[in-house]
């Protein structure tokens, strides 16, 4: 759809769609991807910017290189879960979604973004969960007690 812009992936991701397990050769569409020209492939956490605006974390588990992104905007940070998480309450709950690539990894993952939403006060944008109202997927999980 953007034939020049410039794909950021994990590397593992990148791997991973290429050659997926016969279990995950369905979610894999190769046509999506096959027009890139531009890849940015990275191991590990990205700054994409320098300056910490938009930082690109790994957040494996429904895939082993999914990534989620920081957002940081002026008095406000916002955490876009991606696939990492479907739900919410789901995810306070460690309450496992049915498709997923390790399970472990998940509710690592799941850590990971609860301590940065804590440490920058971020909320959470979920991509699969639509809030009434906002026209949008954005929500903050209910705190884990």
């Amino acid at each position: 759809m953007l034939p020049e812009a410039t794909v950021h992936v994990q590397e593992a991701e990148l791997s991973f769609a290429n050659h997926p397990p016969i279990y995950q050769q369905p979610a894999y569409t190769p046509a999506d991807w096959q027009s890139v020209t531009k890849w940015a492939v990275h191991n590990g956490e990205h700054d994409l910017f320098g300056d910490g605006a938009i930082v690109l974390v790994p957040t494996p588990g429904h895939t082993p290189g999914h990534q989620s992104v920081i957002v940081r905007l002026p008095g406000a940070t916002v955490i876009c879960v991606a696939d990492a998480a479907y739900h919410p309450q789901k995810m306070a709950e460690r309450k496992l979604p049915g498709y997923l690539w390790n399970p472990d990894a998940i509710i690592s993952s799941w850590d990971r973004l609860e301590h940065i939403q804590t440490e920058t006060e971020g909320s959470f944008v979920f991509s699969h969960y639509p809030v009434a109202g906002t026209g949008g997927a954005a929500s903050n999980a209910p705190p884990r007690e």
